[in-house]
């Protein structure tokens, strides 16, 4: 009887160890899933929302460029009157 018991606690510890290895496979499975959509929502976050520094410094350098030529233009055209033409 000893030996029959052994071997049911044997058998029963190597069912418990598959069904263990099972569920870690599938964890694994799930993590590597899971680090992929979250490397695919970084790369498309950065599409949507992220814009390349260097990029919006240009832009910015345009804009207040734009912005000073409209300042002088404003200027001069205030300085501007009829007597000083005529």
């Amino acid at each position: 009887m000893g030996s029959i018991g052994l071997r049911n606690a044997v058998d029963g510890v190597i069912s418990t160890q598959a069904r263990l290895g099972t569920a870690e496979g599938r964890i694994a499975t799930v993590k590597a899933r899971n680090i992929a959509e979250e490397a695919a929502m970084g790369i498309r976050f950065n599409e949507l929302a992220g814009v390349d520094q260097y990029e919006a410094a240009l832009k910015v350098a345009e804009i207040e460029a734009q912005l000073e030529a409209a300042l002088v233009t404003t200027s001069r055209l205030t300085s501007l009157s009829l007597a000083n033409y005529l």
